[in-house]
């Protein structure tokens, strides 16, 4: 267990490291680019912790994984208000609560996938998520207006 601890404390801390990080330097990068590449960063790093065949690499995929999923779901809400060229406070609550929603339907949907499949097949369905989230980004960059209604504004 304290092992466990430690590695989600891992986690978690380089989380928020990276919110500091990337809450600075967002603004030089284009959004939608950079969402597609934190997604599949985490996507791989998710993979890399799944995989290690050395325990002692699992600190680092989580420190790295932590790092670069830390500002996927703002730069989401971010690149959302900016597909309308004025934002509008029911889209940002809108997104806000898929996001909530998410959040809470992660613990509802993972207990049964322990109970019945174990830790690793919940560990999969996770990296199935951010594989999905990565791929949803890649679309995005089809349709997203983001760069329109930013330019307009600054």
């Amino acid at each position: 267990i304290q092992q466990a601890g430690g590695l989600i404390g891992n986690f978690w801390t380089a989380y928020m490291i990276g919110m500091w990080v990337f809450s600075a330097l967002l603004h030089f990068f284009d959004l939608q680019r950079t969402v597609t590449v934190l997604a599949a960063l985490s996507a791989f790093f998710m993979y890399l912790f799944i995989h290690a065949g050395d325990p002692a690499l699992l600190p680092w995929c989580l420190l790295a994984l932590g790092f670069v999923s830390s500002a996927i779901y703002t730069t989401i809400i971010t690149l959302g208000s900016q597909q309308t060229r004025v934002t509008s406070p029911k889209l940002v609550n809108f997104i806000l609560t898929c996001g909530t929603i998410g959040t809470m339907l992660t613990f509802v949907i993972t207990g049964p996938i322990v109970a019945h499949y174990g830790v690793g097949a919940a560990l999969q369905a996770s990296n199935l998520l951010y594989v999905t989230v990565f791929v949803l980004c890649l679309l995005l960059g089809f349709v997203s207006r983001h760069r329109t209604h930013s330019q307009a504004v600054g």
